[in-house]
């Protein structure tokens, strides 16, 4: 006796093909590997027409092997850094990237967002930095405590502005508890006060409560 043939439409046959979707919460269908947890969940950077910015993610979780990877190289791209659980990425134009990171079947994205800053403005921004002392506290290079693009990549320009201007710690909003820390910008100095703690070189990978 002959087999009834059945007969499927196009979505009950896709639909039949398709595999657990990542990230589900099903334990039954979803990935099996941990989770990934990256930090920053979001991050920030610049470029101004000298080149663009660099800011590290690092990430825990996964099967500790982890893949770094952007869908184009418009606005960013990515390498790993120094370390398997950390990758860097550099700004390429303004705009917001997402960064795709993967470990096992499990993934997460990143994004990124890209403040476009001129040379001039970050020119400006060294001033700051030079004529008001900040590397008595923070070291000639920002790196301690880290006001570099690694201990600034999850704060917005506002953030670091409030910092800055009216010494307000962008962790948890209470004062910075050295005295004077509220300076007077004007002009570029505003803008490229960012633009120039976001071009210095990561000072390693980003962290919590810098």
């Amino acid at each position: 006796m002959a087999r009834p043939t059945i007969w499927m439409t196009p979505l009950l046959a896709l639909a039949a093909c398709e595999g657990p979707t990542t990230g589900n919460t099903d334990t039954s269908v979803g990935p099996s590997t941990p989770a990934i947890v990256p930090f920053p969940a979001a991050a920030y950077t610049g470029v101004d027409e000298q080149g663009g910015y660099t800011v590290p993610i690092l990430v825990t979780g996964g099967d500790g092997t982890f893949e770094f990877s952007v869908p184009s190289e418009l606005v960013l791209s990515v390498a790993p850094g120094a370390s398997p659980d950390l990758g860097v990425c550099t700004a390429v134009a303004g705009g917001i990237g997402n960064v795709e990171i993967t470990s096992g079947d499990a993934v997460v994205y990143v994004p990124v967002t890209v403040t476009p800053y001129t040379a001039a403005q970050k020119t400006a921004g060294q001033g700051v930095f030079a004529n008001n002392g900040c590397g008595g506290c923070h070291g000639p290079t920002g790196a301690n405590p880290d006001i570099t693009s690694s201990g600034l990549a999850e704060h917005t320009e506002a953030e670091i502005l409030g910092a800055v201007q009216s010494g307000i710690n962008p962790e948890d909003g209470s004062p910075i508890p050295i005295g004077g820390h509220s300076f007077t910008l004007t002009g570029d100095e505003n803008p490229g006060i960012v633009a120039y703690l976001r071009s210095l070189a990561p000072a390693g990978a980003p962290a919590v409560d810098e």
